[in-house]
């Protein structure tokens, strides 16, 4: 197949979807239907500019077509382009297996001293606590300072057995806005970029999201994903 021909299959697979998302009777431009799709769609939003190109493209392509030759021939890399859009789109990278493993968890009846060693060792910032198969909340080296703050006396002395507080006892000192959402291991990966760019939005540290299998949080942790994994996950659908 010729460039063009390759361009053409994959614009009107990317048309069909975007017919699919909006699913309204009324009819809609390509740059409408491109600015619609922006506000849900990540990838949408991150590559709105070359869709646009792209339709400008197409109109180029389709409209000055003779016989066997076109005035447009999309070259290697463009044609490259869209597919690798329409794959995202159509097909976009899920959060498994890219980010499964063991995750390491912590009991709220766990003592201080245990999660201290646990974080250090680990070279952790955070970590789950789950009680009875439950998730129910994140200990962090935030917390645990804040904790200590609280500790102190009016000169600054703070004499603790670490042995005797409990990791409850530290989630009381969990702010409300820095905090971890629980999400499915069918999110794809541009839906991660967006989770923590709304809570950035919203003014609220997302530091975490914790992977199960229906995205609740009975179900046992597949994974975690932190902020630091956000480069990864833009390497990885190459943004």
């Amino acid at each position: 197949m010729k460039n063009s021909d390759l361009f053409i299959e994959a614009f009107n697979e990317i048309e069909h979807f975007f017919r699919r998302s909006i699913d309204s009777e009324n009819y809609l431009p390509f740059s409408s239907q491109v600015t619609l799709l922006s506000s849900s769609n990540r990838i949408v939003k991150q590559k709105s500019f070359e869709l646009r190109l792209f339709a400008d493209l197409r109109n180029a392509i389709v409209h000055t077509r003779r016989a066997d030759s076109t005035i447009a021939e999309p070259n290697n890399e463009t044609v490259q382009e869209i597919q690798h859009i329409r794959d995202l789109l159509i097909n976009p990278p899920q959060v498994l297996p890219l980010f499964q493993d063991k995750v390491l968890s912590l009991s709220p009846d766990d003592d201080l001293k245990k999660a201290l060693k646990d974080l250090f060792l680990n070279s952790y910032s955070q970590c789950p606590v789950v009680k009875n198969g439950v998730l129910v909340g994140m200990i962090t080296n935030n917390s645990i300072a804040r904790w200590l703050g609280a500790q102190a006396d009016e000169e600054g002395v703070c004499s603790i057995d670490f042995y005797k507080v409990t990791i409850r006892q530290v989630l009381d000192h969990q702010e409300e806005k820095e905090g971890f959402q629980v999400t499915s291991r069918t999110t794809n990966l541009a839906e991660v970029l967006e989770s923590f760019h709304k809570a950035d939005e919203r003014g609220e540290f997302l530091q975490a999201l914790f992977i199960t299998k229906s995205g609740k949080s009975h179900d046992p942790l597949l994974g975690i994903i932190t902020r630091s994994d956000l480069p990864k996950i833009v390497s990885e659908l190459s943004f």
